[in-house]
């Protein structure tokens, strides 16, 4: 995401596979700090590429008790930021993967829609 945000001259797409939101380790109480994420939204409102030249694919599971469940909150603000600068679903995808967890193994099993996705003219 970093490098399609920073560099949209050079990237035109990007896959975001359970992009980790809280951007820090929970606290020793196992509570995430949410000024994390918001700042990372801040970000992102200044830095979406244009809509008419780039595709951006994200994605997260919800298993109860894995890292990954901790993203569906935060699906609503990755969606109105990119829908508010322009992108549809021919453009941006952010696809919830009921029970998967954040790993390789679930990310594997998703792959081949993430590059259909991202390849298609």
């Amino acid at each position: 995401m970093y490098a399609i945000f920073e560099y949209p001259k050079i990237f035109s797409r990007a896959a975001c596979i359970s992009t980790h939101w809280m951007g820090v380790a929970p606290n020793k109480d196992g509570v995430y700090d949410k000024r994390v994420p918001l700042s990372i939204f801040d970000y992102m409102k200044d830095h979406v590429p244009n809509p008419n030249n780039h595709r951006l694919w994200f994605d997260y599971g919800n298993a109860v008790g894995d890292l990954d469940s901790y993203y569906v909150d935060y699906a609503v603000h990755v969606d109105s930021i990119f829908n508010n600068k322009g992108y549809d679903s021919k453009n941006f995808k952010n696809i919830l993967f009921n029970g998967e967890k954040h790993s390789g193994k679930s990310w594997n099993k998703r792959l081949d829609q993430i590059f259909e996705f991202l390849l298609k003219e």
